[in-house]
């Protein structure tokens, strides 16, 4: 089953980390296909997928799917593994779209990283 915090109706409030908590955006219907990428994201919880549009969605959306996969309550970042990029949210590019960010139609697999905090 899924763990409850307490107080975890008011974590965006008092935890800078949990900036990524948002609601997930809805995955684009089944019967989409242009434009769709299917993002795996792996952590020691195990792994998740979600399909996203990369014409649509951002780097926001992508982090508040990451941060649901996990149940760490700190710093990450998102790495792919061959070739090996960092994809990182901040507020210079939160707001950035998958395609903008170079996250193209088809699948991609990403690995959560931890920061030292």
């Amino acid at each position: 089953g899924s763990q409850t915090y307490e107080g975890s109706r008011n974590w965006q409030e008092n935890e800078p980390i949990h900036k990524f908590s948002r609601n997930l955006l809805e995955e684009p219907p089944k019967e989409q296909k242009q434009n769709v990428c299917k993002v795996i994201v792996k952590s020691s919880n195990g792994v998740k997928e979600r399909r996203f549009d990369v014409s649509t969605a951002t780097i926001s959306d992508l982090y508040a799917f990451a941060s649901s996969v996990t149940d760490q309550q700190r710093p990450f970042r998102l790495a792919t593994q061959y070739p090996r990029r960092i994809i990182e949210c901040e507020d210079t590019n939160k707001d950035l779209l998958l395609s903008e960010a170079g996250i193209q139609p088809g699948k991609e697999r990403f690995m959560l990283e931890w920061g030292n905090n």
